[in-house]
């Protein structure tokens, strides 16, 4: 326990430097601003579910990364105490500490994304899991604790839409260690519990008027995404079992065992397991982007059978030998860690993180703190550096009023463009930054030539803004009203 914890701490030290990710920008922006009562996919815009963006609104707390980054580690400090707790119910405590070791290797792969996959919604709702977890085990001699297990997981869905396919594992283990009517009044106790939380959702939104933009940028706004993106479930799937296997491999092995031995002595737990491991692995699959991230949902499932499979290997010595792989590969994944971590040079970064913050620090110095800026580019974090508010609905997806693709797949592209003239109309920026050659897969024009595509909003751009700042990735115009 102890070695487990000092390398937590070092690793905390040595990555409290990282900057904002692309994505982690993006909620710095709802952590932020909903503090002021903005409120989710009405006054500023994403398809992630309403808690994840509520989280934010303590990870940004402090207003910088840094602060994020403590938020994170009190986050991750906890879901690793209740994959112990979860490890010792099944097992033992050894099983315990190997299962809070697994969850934070896990979390934190490097072929898993990095510093972009930090404070994910995949990496948050592993807590919430992990507790449902642990009452599902317990709803087996106790019913009603299936309803704490299914909230548990409402809330983990709340975080992740697709999480909610992990349900199955725990009305496996139900069906196969209970009695078919027992296995259902659990499974009643279990779906109440589960709609408690989007209930909940549903009436704060309603209660606000913006329950149709809830429901539309939840629910519907992906499946135009994946229209879009459209890869070949080949593809899919062969990135899928490629990046798992080679990310998560220490894992694999262990959870292997675990389900194996499990399956001699006690087919229910086995049986839980291995549902659990696969309806992770499907709620990944079935995004189809397979963003490294995305993976993050497999390791509560593999680090809970992959401790319980450790331990089992080191206790058997028949069986030592697929211990020694166990501890090859996490050789190999420390190796990884070294590489990643020991370094790394962000400025390379595809996103630039380094040339966001200049810009942020120029607009945080040269205007007031009640003054709006427009981020014409792929780079919401400037947003949240400069503490400045978004004048748009779209700090991030600002191809939604663009010629890309996704924007005219979406219904209303007009009505969104009308609205974001008035938003200027009504509260002018006091400065307008412009992305240089950044065309990528989330916007195919650059930001120029997006710019000049959206005629009113290039002229506007072009009468009342002048250049006051550009390094190599961004132009910075001041308002001439406002230039000093």
């Amino acid at each position: 326990m102890v070695a487990v914890v000092a390398v937590f701490v070092v690793a905390q030290v040595v990555r409290a430097g990282e900057p904002l990710g692309l994505d982690q920008g993006l909620f710095a922006c709802f952590g932020r601003w909903l503090r002021d009562g903005w409120l989710p996919y009405r006054d500023i815009f994403d398809s992630k579910p309403p808690l994840l963006l509520y989280t934010w609104v303590g990870a940004w707390a402090g207003g910088t990364a840094a602060w994020a980054w403590l938020f994170e580690a009190f986050w991750l400090a906890a879901t690793m105490a209740l994959a112990f707790v979860v490890g010792r119910r099944l097992h033992s405590v050894w099983a315990g500490i190997a299962a809070a070791a697994c969850v934070f290797v896990g979390l934190w792969a490097p072929r898993l994304g990095g510093y972009w996959s930090r404070l994910q919604a995949e990496e948050l709702l592993a807590l919430p899991e992990l507790a449902a977890a642990y009452l599902a085990f317990v709803a087996v001699t106790r019913p009603r604790a299936a309803l704490g297990a299914g909230a548990l997981m409402g809330i983990a869905s709340l975080y992740k839409v697709p999480a909610i396919a992990i349900c199955v594992a725990w009305l496996v283990l139900w069906l196969v260690a209970l009695p078919r009517r027992d296995a259902a009044v659990r499974a009643g106790w279990f779906a109440a519990g589960v709609l408690a939380p989007w209930l909940v959702a549903a009436l704060w939104f309603a209660a606000h008027g913006a329950l149709a933009v809830f429901v539309d940028a939840v629910f519907f706004y992906q499946r135009h995404w994946i229209a879009m993106i459209d890869p070949p479930w080949g593809d899919v799937t062969d990135r899928f079992v490629w990046t798992a296997a080679v990310a998560l491999a220490p894992l694999w092995v262990g959870a292997a065992a675990g389900v194996a031995i499990a399956w001699r002595r006690d087919r229910a737990r086995a049986a839980c397991l291995l549902a659990w491991i696969v309806s992770a692995a499907l709620a990944v699959i079935l995004q189809r982007q397979l963003a490294g991230y995305h993976f993050l949902l497999l390791v509560p499932a593999l680090a809970v059978a992959s401790a319980l499979g450790i331990v089992e290997l080191a206790a058997l010595p028949k069986l030592r030998g697929g211990l020694l792989v166990v501890v090859a590969l996490v050789g190999l994944t420390a190796r990884d860690w070294a590489r990643a971590y020991g370094g790394h040079d962000f400025t390379r970064e595809q996103f630039v993180p380094a040339a966001q913050q200049e810009v942020a620090r120029y607009i945080a110095a040269h205007s007031r703190p009640t003054d709006g800026i427009l981020v014409w580019a792929l780079a919401p974090g400037i947003y949240a550096l400069a503490d400045r508010h978004p004048v748009t609905r779209f700090p991030f997806h600002r191809l939604l009023l663009t010629d890309a693709p996704l924007a005219l797949a979406v219904p209303g592209r007009d009505q969104r463009r009308a609205d974001q003239l008035a938003r200027l109309r009504a509260d002018p920026p006091a400065f307008v930054v412009l992305g240089l050659r950044d065309a990528n897969p989330f916007e195919p024009q650059d930001s120029v030539t997006s710019l000049v595509a959206f005629r009113e909003l290039g002229q506007l751009v072009q009468r009342d803004y002048r250049e006051v700042m550009r390094n190599d990735h961004f132009v910075v115009l001041v308002r001439a009203a406002v230039a000093p």
